[in-house]
Protein backbone atom coordinates (compact mmCIF):
# COMPACT_ATOMS: atom_id res chain seq x y z
CA UNK A 1 0.00 0.00 0.00
CA UNK A 2 1.53 3.44 -1.45
CA UNK A 3 1.31 6.25 1.41
CA UNK A 4 -1.87 8.26 1.62
CA UNK A 5 -1.84 10.87 -1.10
CA UNK A 6 -4.13 13.98 -1.86
CA UNK A 7 -4.74 16.07 -5.15
CA UNK A 8 -6.73 19.61 -4.64
CA UNK A 9 -7.79 21.90 -7.30
CA UNK A 10 -7.04 25.81 -7.60
CA UNK A 11 -9.22 26.68 -4.64
CA UNK A 12 -6.99 24.29 -2.61
CA UNK A 13 -9.61 21.69 -1.36
CA UNK A 14 -9.17 18.07 -1.12
CA UNK A 15 -10.96 16.30 -4.04
CA UNK A 16 -9.62 13.14 -4.45
CA UNK A 17 -7.59 10.29 -2.26
CA UNK A 18 -5.50 7.30 -3.02
CA UNK A 19 -4.47 4.11 -0.15
CA UNK A 20 -3.85 1.57 -2.96
CA UNK A 21 -1.77 0.90 -5.53
CA UNK A 22 -3.74 0.00 -8.04
CA UNK A 23 -5.19 2.52 -10.70
CA UNK A 24 -6.76 -0.11 -13.70
CA UNK A 25 -10.02 1.80 -13.89
CA UNK A 26 -9.50 4.59 -16.91
CA UNK A 27 -11.35 6.87 -15.00
CA UNK A 28 -9.46 6.67 -12.41
CA UNK A 29 -8.37 9.91 -10.86
CA UNK A 30 -4.79 9.53 -10.48
CA UNK A 31 -3.98 8.00 -14.02
CA UNK A 32 -5.37 11.64 -15.26
CA UNK A 33 -4.49 13.64 -12.92
CA UNK A 34 -0.60 13.01 -14.52
CA UNK A 35 -2.17 15.31 -17.40
CA UNK A 36 -2.32 18.35 -15.29
CA UNK A 37 1.03 17.72 -13.49
CA UNK A 38 3.31 16.42 -16.32
CA UNK A 39 5.94 17.91 -18.79
CA UNK A 40 2.50 18.60 -21.29
CA UNK A 41 0.55 21.34 -18.83
CA UNK A 42 1.20 23.69 -16.19
CA UNK A 43 0.13 22.59 -12.58
CA UNK A 44 -1.57 26.26 -11.40
CA UNK A 45 -4.90 26.08 -13.29
CA UNK A 46 -6.97 28.95 -14.51
CA UNK A 47 -10.52 29.45 -13.70
CA UNK A 48 -12.74 29.48 -15.94
CA UNK A 49 -15.93 30.56 -14.71
CA UNK A 50 -19.01 28.02 -13.61
CA UNK A 51 -21.44 26.03 -16.29
CA UNK A 52 -24.75 25.11 -16.10
CA UNK A 53 -23.82 23.02 -13.49
CA UNK A 54 -19.86 22.84 -12.70
CA UNK A 55 -16.85 25.21 -12.34
CA UNK A 56 -14.30 25.31 -15.01
CA UNK A 57 -10.88 24.66 -14.35
CA UNK A 58 -7.74 25.38 -17.40
CA UNK A 59 -4.51 24.39 -17.83
CA UNK A 60 -2.05 25.69 -20.51
CA UNK A 61 0.52 23.94 -22.07
CA UNK A 62 4.09 24.58 -20.36
CA UNK A 63 5.68 24.87 -24.02
CA UNK A 64 2.75 26.65 -26.14
CA UNK A 65 0.27 29.61 -24.36
CA UNK A 66 -2.03 28.62 -27.34
CA UNK A 67 -2.58 24.87 -26.09
CA UNK A 68 -4.74 24.01 -23.35
CA UNK A 69 -7.38 21.59 -21.82
CA UNK A 70 -10.47 22.57 -20.00
CA UNK A 71 -12.11 20.54 -16.78
CA UNK A 72 -15.30 20.71 -15.89
CA UNK A 73 -17.04 19.36 -13.04
CA UNK A 74 -20.33 18.01 -12.63
CA UNK A 75 -23.22 17.17 -10.46
CA UNK A 76 -24.89 14.07 -11.12
CA UNK A 77 -27.01 15.46 -13.57
CA UNK A 78 -24.16 15.98 -16.02
CA UNK A 79 -25.01 12.59 -18.14
CA UNK A 80 -26.85 14.28 -20.48
CA UNK A 81 -23.53 16.86 -21.46
CA UNK A 82 -21.17 13.66 -21.17
CA UNK A 83 -22.97 12.28 -23.78
CA UNK A 84 -23.65 14.56 -26.13
CA UNK A 85 -19.83 16.43 -26.07
CA UNK A 86 -18.02 12.40 -26.07
CA UNK A 87 -21.08 11.78 -28.77
CA UNK A 88 -21.14 15.07 -31.10
CA UNK A 89 -18.20 15.69 -33.70
CA UNK A 90 -17.72 19.07 -35.38
CA UNK A 91 -15.51 21.63 -35.87
CA UNK A 92 -17.39 24.51 -34.38
CA UNK A 93 -18.32 22.11 -30.71
CA UNK A 94 -15.98 21.57 -27.99
CA UNK A 95 -13.92 18.34 -28.39
CA UNK A 96 -13.96 15.29 -25.95
CA UNK A 97 -10.87 14.59 -24.45
CA UNK A 98 -11.51 12.57 -21.36
CA UNK A 99 -13.75 11.97 -18.10
CA UNK A 100 -13.29 10.72 -14.79
CA UNK A 101 -15.11 10.12 -10.96
CA UNK A 102 -13.58 11.55 -7.81
CA UNK A 103 -15.26 10.00 -4.65
CA UNK A 104 -16.17 12.68 -2.14
CA UNK A 105 -17.71 12.87 0.84
CA UNK A 106 -21.69 13.32 1.06
CA UNK A 107 -22.46 17.14 1.61
CA UNK A 108 -25.60 19.81 0.91
CA UNK A 109 -23.74 20.67 -2.42
CA UNK A 110 -22.75 17.78 -3.16
CA UNK A 111 -25.49 14.66 -3.23
CA UNK A 112 -23.34 11.54 -4.17
CA UNK A 113 -20.45 9.47 -3.40
CA UNK A 114 -18.44 11.18 -6.37
CA UNK A 115 -18.11 14.22 -8.40
CA UNK A 116 -17.69 13.53 -12.60
CA UNK A 117 -15.10 15.63 -14.12
CA UNK A 118 -14.88 16.07 -18.02
CA UNK A 119 -11.58 17.12 -19.71
CA UNK A 120 -12.33 19.18 -23.09
CA UNK A 121 -9.96 21.25 -25.41
CA UNK A 122 -9.48 24.60 -24.21
CA UNK A 123 -11.02 26.88 -27.13
CA UNK A 124 -10.27 30.30 -26.45
CA UNK A 125 -11.42 33.05 -24.59
CA UNK A 126 -15.48 33.14 -24.56
CA UNK A 127 -16.94 35.59 -26.41
CA UNK A 128 -18.23 37.46 -23.42
CA UNK A 129 -14.69 38.91 -22.54
CA UNK A 130 -13.97 38.96 -25.95
CA UNK A 131 -16.83 41.63 -26.79
CA UNK A 132 -16.13 43.05 -23.17
CA UNK A 133 -12.97 44.14 -24.74
CA UNK A 134 -13.96 45.19 -28.20
CA UNK A 135 -14.32 48.84 -27.17
CA UNK A 136 -9.96 48.68 -26.87
CA UNK A 137 -8.95 46.15 -28.86
CA UNK A 138 -11.06 47.46 -32.12
CA UNK A 139 -10.44 43.76 -33.78
CA UNK A 140 -13.59 42.66 -34.88
CA UNK A 141 -15.28 43.99 -38.40
CA UNK A 142 -18.52 42.98 -39.23
CA UNK A 143 -17.58 40.82 -41.74
CA UNK A 144 -15.82 38.97 -38.62
CA UNK A 145 -19.03 38.98 -36.96
CA UNK A 146 -20.95 37.23 -39.64
CA UNK A 147 -17.86 34.66 -39.83
CA UNK A 148 -18.74 33.50 -35.80
CA UNK A 149 -22.64 33.30 -36.66
CA UNK A 150 -21.93 31.39 -39.74
CA UNK A 151 -19.78 29.10 -37.63
CA UNK A 152 -22.71 28.67 -35.11
CA UNK A 153 -24.85 28.27 -37.45
CA UNK A 154 -23.37 25.38 -38.77
CA UNK A 155 -22.86 23.85 -35.23
CA UNK A 156 -26.95 24.46 -34.74
CA UNK A 157 -27.24 22.40 -38.37
CA UNK A 158 -25.30 19.81 -36.91
CA UNK A 159 -26.97 19.37 -33.43
CA UNK A 160 -30.23 19.52 -35.31
CA UNK A 161 -29.29 16.65 -37.11
CA UNK A 162 -28.80 14.76 -34.33
CA UNK A 163 -31.95 15.67 -32.71
CA UNK A 164 -30.70 18.17 -29.88
CA UNK A 165 -31.43 21.57 -28.78
CA UNK A 166 -28.63 23.53 -26.88
CA UNK A 167 -31.32 25.79 -25.10
CA UNK A 168 -28.88 28.20 -24.01
CA UNK A 169 -26.70 30.14 -26.08
CA UNK A 170 -25.55 33.13 -24.69
CA UNK A 171 -21.77 35.26 -25.51
CA UNK A 172 -20.44 32.90 -22.15
CA UNK A 173 -21.46 29.51 -23.69
CA UNK A 174 -19.20 30.81 -26.71
CA UNK A 175 -15.48 30.39 -27.29
CA UNK A 176 -13.24 32.72 -29.63
CA UNK A 177 -9.96 31.56 -30.57
CA UNK A 178 -6.85 33.64 -31.81
CA UNK A 179 -7.63 33.25 -35.05
CA UNK A 180 -11.29 34.03 -34.84
CA UNK A 181 -12.49 30.29 -34.90
CA UNK A 182 -15.45 29.85 -32.91
CA UNK A 183 -16.64 27.09 -30.91
CA UNK A 184 -20.18 25.87 -28.77
CA UNK A 185 -19.35 25.07 -25.10
CA UNK A 186 -21.40 23.91 -22.26
CA UNK A 187 -24.02 21.47 -23.61
CA UNK A 188 -25.29 21.04 -19.55
CA UNK A 189 -28.91 22.30 -20.66
CA UNK A 190 -28.79 20.86 -24.54
CA UNK A 191 -31.82 17.85 -24.77
CA UNK A 192 -32.23 15.78 -27.64
CA UNK A 193 -35.44 16.34 -28.82
CA UNK A 194 -38.55 15.10 -31.08
CA UNK A 195 -40.93 17.16 -33.01
CA UNK A 196 -44.10 17.95 -30.37
CA UNK A 197 -42.28 16.37 -27.99
CA UNK A 198 -42.80 18.18 -24.70
CA UNK A 199 -39.89 19.44 -22.96
CA UNK A 200 -38.74 21.47 -19.54
CA UNK A 201 -38.63 25.22 -19.67
CA UNK A 202 -35.19 25.28 -16.98
CA UNK A 203 -33.56 25.88 -20.11
CA UNK A 204 -30.53 28.39 -20.53
CA UNK A 205 -29.97 32.44 -19.13
CA UNK A 206 -32.84 33.97 -19.29
CA UNK A 207 -32.33 37.73 -21.30
CA UNK A 208 -30.67 35.04 -23.86
CA UNK A 209 -34.40 32.86 -24.27
CA UNK A 210 -37.13 32.35 -26.09
CA UNK A 211 -40.74 33.37 -25.11
CA UNK A 212 -41.95 29.96 -25.39
CA UNK A 213 -39.29 28.36 -23.70
CA UNK A 214 -39.11 30.69 -20.39
CA UNK A 215 -42.97 31.61 -19.39
CA UNK A 216 -43.56 29.63 -16.55
CA UNK A 217 -46.18 31.97 -13.45
CA UNK A 218 -46.65 31.47 -10.47
CA UNK A 219 -49.21 33.40 -8.66
CA UNK A 220 -48.18 37.22 -9.81
CA UNK A 221 -45.49 36.89 -11.01
CA UNK A 222 -43.52 35.12 -13.78
CA UNK A 223 -40.40 33.32 -12.91
CA UNK A 224 -37.81 30.50 -13.43
CA UNK A 225 -39.54 27.18 -13.94
CA UNK A 226 -38.45 25.34 -11.05
CA UNK A 227 -41.37 22.78 -11.48
CA UNK A 228 -40.12 22.20 -14.80
CA UNK A 229 -43.17 22.78 -16.47
CA UNK A 230 -43.31 21.04 -20.13
CA UNK A 231 -43.46 23.01 -23.42
CA UNK A 232 -43.88 22.05 -26.88
CA UNK A 233 -40.89 23.67 -28.81
CA UNK A 234 -38.58 23.19 -30.68
CA UNK A 235 -34.82 23.71 -32.64
CA UNK A 236 -36.09 27.24 -33.64
CA UNK A 237 -35.90 28.46 -29.80
CA UNK A 238 -31.93 28.43 -30.16
CA UNK A 239 -32.67 30.64 -33.23
CA UNK A 240 -33.58 33.55 -31.08
CA UNK A 241 -30.57 33.75 -29.02
CA UNK A 242 -29.12 33.65 -32.36
CA UNK A 243 -30.71 37.04 -33.30
CA UNK A 244 -30.04 38.65 -29.51
CA UNK A 245 -26.26 37.34 -30.13
CA UNK A 246 -25.83 39.34 -33.14
CA UNK A 247 -27.03 42.23 -31.58
CA UNK A 248 -24.90 42.06 -28.84
CA UNK A 249 -22.03 41.55 -31.19
CA UNK A 250 -22.66 45.23 -33.15
CA UNK A 251 -22.98 47.06 -30.24
CA UNK A 252 -21.29 45.52 -27.37
CA UNK A 253 -24.89 45.45 -25.37
CA UNK A 254 -26.90 42.94 -23.91
CA UNK A 255 -30.23 43.61 -26.02
CA UNK A 256 -32.73 42.18 -23.57
CA UNK A 257 -30.52 43.35 -20.56
CA UNK A 258 -32.42 43.90 -16.87
CA UNK A 259 -30.94 45.40 -14.40
CA UNK A 260 -30.94 43.34 -11.18
CA UNK A 261 -29.45 43.65 -7.64
CA UNK A 262 -25.57 42.05 -7.53
CA UNK A 263 -26.06 38.52 -7.41
CA UNK A 264 -29.66 38.40 -8.35
CA UNK A 265 -30.66 36.60 -11.81
CA UNK A 266 -33.56 38.38 -13.88
CA UNK A 267 -36.70 37.25 -13.50
CA UNK A 268 -38.72 35.79 -16.49
CA UNK A 269 -41.37 38.53 -16.28
CA UNK A 270 -38.81 41.06 -16.45
CA UNK A 271 -37.43 39.90 -19.54
CA UNK A 272 -40.49 39.69 -21.28
CA UNK A 273 -41.63 43.12 -20.77
CA UNK A 274 -37.99 44.22 -22.28
CA UNK A 275 -38.50 42.17 -25.06
CA UNK A 276 -42.05 43.98 -25.64
CA UNK A 277 -40.61 47.43 -25.65
CA UNK A 278 -37.76 46.05 -28.05
CA UNK A 279 -39.91 43.59 -30.40
CA UNK A 280 -43.49 44.71 -29.75
CA UNK A 281 -46.43 43.22 -28.63
CA UNK A 282 -47.00 39.17 -28.33
CA UNK A 283 -49.30 38.14 -31.25
CA UNK A 284 -52.70 37.25 -29.45
CA UNK A 285 -52.72 33.54 -31.49
CA UNK A 286 -49.00 33.75 -30.35
CA UNK A 287 -50.77 34.47 -26.45
CA UNK A 288 -53.75 31.57 -27.12
CA UNK A 289 -51.23 28.29 -26.87
CA UNK A 290 -50.01 28.87 -23.71
CA UNK A 291 -51.97 26.30 -21.45
CA UNK A 292 -53.74 27.92 -18.39
CA UNK A 293 -56.29 31.00 -18.74
CA UNK A 294 -54.36 32.87 -16.26
CA UNK A 295 -51.73 32.76 -17.89
CA UNK A 296 -53.19 34.04 -21.10
CA UNK A 297 -54.74 36.57 -19.02
CA UNK A 298 -51.45 37.99 -17.79
CA UNK A 299 -49.29 37.94 -20.88
CA UNK A 300 -51.89 39.62 -22.28
CA UNK A 301 -52.15 42.63 -19.39
CA UNK A 302 -48.71 42.73 -20.02
CA UNK A 303 -49.12 42.83 -24.02
CA UNK A 304 -51.20 46.08 -23.18
CA UNK A 305 -48.02 48.15 -22.24
CA UNK A 306 -45.83 46.64 -25.23
CA UNK A 307 -44.42 49.64 -27.55
CA UNK A 308 -43.68 49.50 -31.09
CA UNK A 309 -41.34 46.89 -32.33
CA UNK A 310 -37.96 49.14 -32.73
CA UNK A 311 -36.31 50.06 -36.31
CA UNK A 312 -33.18 47.72 -35.81
CA UNK A 313 -31.12 49.33 -38.02
CA UNK A 314 -31.42 53.01 -36.34
CA UNK A 315 -31.01 51.41 -33.03
CA UNK A 316 -27.81 49.88 -34.62
CA UNK A 317 -26.82 53.70 -35.88
CA UNK A 318 -27.35 54.90 -32.37
CA UNK A 319 -25.60 52.05 -30.62
CA UNK A 320 -23.72 50.19 -32.79
CA UNK A 321 -19.54 49.80 -32.41
CA UNK A 322 -18.44 53.29 -34.42
CA UNK A 323 -15.89 51.39 -36.61
CA UNK A 324 -18.95 49.16 -37.86
CA UNK A 325 -21.40 51.94 -38.93
CA UNK A 326 -20.13 51.97 -42.86
CA UNK A 327 -20.45 48.33 -42.67
CA UNK A 328 -23.72 48.24 -41.33
CA UNK A 329 -25.01 50.88 -43.65
CA UNK A 330 -23.83 49.07 -46.51
CA UNK A 331 -25.98 45.98 -45.40
CA UNK A 332 -28.58 47.72 -43.51
CA UNK A 333 -31.55 45.67 -46.03
CA UNK A 334 -30.26 42.36 -45.08
CA UNK A 335 -29.15 42.87 -41.69
CA UNK A 336 -32.47 43.90 -40.33
CA UNK A 337 -33.91 40.84 -42.82
CA UNK A 338 -32.49 39.00 -40.48
CA UNK A 339 -32.88 40.34 -37.32
CA UNK A 340 -36.40 40.57 -37.76
CA UNK A 341 -35.97 37.03 -38.82
CA UNK A 342 -34.76 35.94 -35.69
CA UNK A 343 -36.32 37.98 -33.03
CA UNK A 344 -40.01 36.87 -33.56
CA UNK A 345 -42.04 35.16 -30.70
CA UNK A 346 -43.81 33.19 -32.89
CA UNK A 347 -41.42 30.12 -33.46
CA UNK A 348 -43.26 28.92 -36.13
CA UNK A 349 -42.47 32.16 -38.20
CA UNK A 350 -39.15 32.47 -36.57
CA UNK A 351 -36.25 31.61 -39.29
CA UNK A 352 -34.70 28.12 -39.02
CA UNK A 353 -30.75 27.40 -39.09
CA UNK A 354 -31.03 26.04 -43.00
CA UNK A 355 -32.66 29.38 -43.83
CA UNK A 356 -30.59 31.51 -41.86
CA UNK A 357 -27.34 29.87 -43.12
CA UNK A 358 -28.80 30.75 -46.78
CA UNK A 359 -29.56 34.21 -45.77
CA UNK A 360 -28.13 37.09 -48.04
CA UNK A 361 -26.52 38.45 -44.77
CA UNK A 362 -24.47 35.83 -44.40
CA UNK A 363 -23.92 34.67 -48.28
CA UNK A 364 -19.87 36.19 -48.29
CA UNK A 365 -19.13 33.76 -45.27
CA UNK A 366 -21.31 30.33 -46.60
CA UNK A 367 -19.05 27.39 -46.98
CA UNK A 368 -21.46 24.59 -47.97
CA UNK A 369 -18.45 21.94 -47.76
CA UNK A 370 -18.84 22.28 -43.62
CA UNK A 371 -22.71 22.56 -43.58
CA UNK A 372 -22.17 19.15 -42.60
CA UNK A 373 -24.92 16.90 -40.22
CA UNK A 374 -24.47 13.78 -38.08
CA UNK A 375 -25.11 10.26 -39.15
CA UNK A 376 -26.55 9.47 -36.31
CA UNK A 377 -29.78 10.99 -33.58
CA UNK A 378 -29.36 11.14 -29.61
CA UNK A 379 -31.54 9.50 -27.88
CA UNK A 380 -32.59 11.02 -24.48
CA UNK A 381 -32.36 8.19 -21.66
CA UNK A 382 -34.81 7.46 -19.09
CA UNK A 383 -34.91 8.98 -15.68
CA UNK A 384 -33.09 7.15 -13.20
CA UNK A 385 -32.22 7.30 -9.63
CA UNK A 386 -28.64 8.85 -8.36
CA UNK A 387 -27.23 5.24 -7.59
CA UNK A 388 -28.52 4.34 -11.11
CA UNK A 389 -27.27 7.24 -12.92
CA UNK A 390 -23.68 7.11 -11.52
CA UNK A 391 -24.12 3.43 -12.54
CA UNK A 392 -24.36 4.78 -15.83
CA UNK A 393 -21.82 7.72 -15.93
CA UNK A 394 -19.34 5.03 -15.11
CA UNK A 395 -20.07 2.40 -17.69
CA UNK A 396 -20.49 5.52 -20.08
CA UNK A 397 -16.84 6.91 -19.60
CA UNK A 398 -15.48 3.28 -19.34
CA UNK A 399 -16.70 1.94 -22.39
CA UNK A 400 -15.10 2.99 -25.27
CA UNK A 401 -17.72 2.44 -27.81
CA UNK A 402 -20.77 4.35 -26.08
Amino acid sequence: MVEQRKLVNMRGRTIARSETESFKQPSDFFVLASIFTNFCYRSVPMDLGEGAYGSVLGFQSKFDDAVGIAVKKYAQRCFRELQLIRSLGHENIVKWISAYTVAEPLSSRNQGPYSIYLITEYAGLDLRIRLNNEEKNKQYTLRSFKRMISELLRALKYLKSANVIHRDLKPSNIAIDARGKLTLLDFGMARAFNINQELTTDSGTCVYRALETIVVWHGNYAAWSMDERLRIYDDKADMWSVGAILCEMITGLVLFYVQVEPGKTASAIDVIRKALQICGPIPDYVISRFDTDSLRKKLRKENANASPRIDFIQYFREHGRSWLRREIEADRVDLDDFINRTLVFDYEDRMSVDEALAHPFLASERRLEKEVVAHFQIQDEENRSVEKWQERILEFINNPNP
